[in-house]
């Protein structure tokens, strides 16, 4: 199954709280989020807009408060963490041959991954780890019936293959 991620998801975050802070009055945002909007810094005591912000090529929100408010200061005075200015996860879901999921590769900032695996008892919950779960090979569907099929070092690149139209799998670390 192709990997998941919403992009913008810290970046509309951040932008509710800086509307309910009045940070965004009179402020037209752009269409296109990694543009620099220029707004009322919720740091200081600010008159005129002297905060930039954006959502960068990865998905991270960038903040520069011009005045010198610096980045402590301002994910406090939105009551947010440091968290949420950064990109988003991106999950590599593994299934088995007809598409049930069994588990999830997380890659967080940083390229630190984490495996997780559905729980049973609560539906859209996760258990930590891949106790009891049997490793497979990642897009087992989308390589089902294919003469060839390229073997790659990750996720990722399993990702750009698909992208392109070739099929692709990847062990994703799992041994034999």
């Amino acid at each position: 199954m192709a990997a998941q991620s919403d992009r913008q998801q810290n970046y509309l975050r951040v932008i509710s709280r800086l509307e309910a802070g009045g940070c965004l009055r009179l402020v037209r945002l752009p269409d296109d989020p990694t543009r620099n909007v220029t707004v009322r810094c919720p740091a200081h005591n600010d008159n005129e807009p002297s905060m930039t912000f954006c959502m960068g090529d990865d998905g991270r929100v960038l903040v520069k408060c011009q005045r010198g408010c610096e980045f402590d200061q301002i994910v406090a005075a939105l009551d947010l963490t440091h968290e949420d200015f950064d990109a988003p996860p991106i999950i590599y879901q593994y299934t088995d041959r007809n598409g049930v999921p069994l588990y999830e590769k997380v890659r967080k900032p940083g390229k630190k991954f984490k495996q997780r695996r559905p729980d049973p008892k609560r539906p859209g919950e996760y258990i930590s780890g891949l106790d009891g779960v049997k490793p497979t090979l990642y897009n087992l569907v989308g390589i089902q019936d294919q003469k060839e099929i390229a073997f790659v070092e990750g996720e990722k690149d399993v990702e750009t293959l698909r992208r392109l139209g070739r099929p692709a799998t990847t062990s994703g670390g799992a041994t034999s």
